[in-house]
């Protein structure tokens, strides 16, 4: 009787161990809280319809743009968290630099889903310098997202006028975002 019971309880265990193999081996491994970070496609071998191709927002650690012109450099980075950090740095001067981390969780969430998107919709991870001097301010707009296979940045440059639609898209969406939380007077 207890050569049964024991014979049971193997065979139960094993089945549970198998069972749970194939159904962790279908699932999809997460990474940063479950965000996607690439272009997902079907696994079908017919060329995919738009409703079975989707594209999503790249899930962004970090954005930084530099401003050199004159002699002084101004860099404004906005961090995963949300956090702004500005730098200013002219000749023979001592360097500011200035934390803004003080803002709304929520706004945090909505605007970093924003920049990725932005960085999507902009094709940025390909776009590359403008080596047409234009002017003498040079921008430079560097980007950190997460992929399943670790960060990648990104570095784009280009002179006043030569930076394309694009870039300034996303230069602009990080100056309003500074100014709209940090400098706007709310009711």
């Amino acid at each position: 009787m207890t050569k049964n019971i024991m014979l049971t309880a193997i065979i139960v265990v094993l089945l549970f161990v198998v069972g749970a193999y194939f159904f962790y081996q279908k699932q999809t491994p997460p990474y940063n809280s479950g965000q996607v970070a690439t272009e997902a496609t079907t696994t079908d071998k017919v060329a995919p319809t738009e409703t079975q191709t989707t594209k999503t927002a790249h899930v962004v650690k970090e954005l930084s743009l530099e401003k050199t012109a004159g002699g002084s450099t101004n860099v404004l980075t906005i961090l995963s968290d949300g956090s702004v950090v500005t730098l200013e740095n002219k000749t023979n001067q001592t360097e500011n630099r200035i934390v803004y981390d003080d803002f709304n969780q929520q706004i945090q969430i909505e605007q970093m889903k924003k920049f990725g998107q932005l960085i999507n919709d902009t094709s940025f991870m390909s776009m590359s310098d403008s080596d047409i001097a234009t002017g003498e301010s040079r921008h430079t707009l560097s980007v950190t997202v997460i992929t399943p296979v670790g960060e990648i940045t990104h570095k784009v440059s280009c002179y006043n006028q030569s930076c394309n639609a694009d870039f300034n898209k996303i230069q602009d969406e990080m100056v309003n975002y500074l100014n709209r939380n940090w400098f706007v007077q709310k009711p």
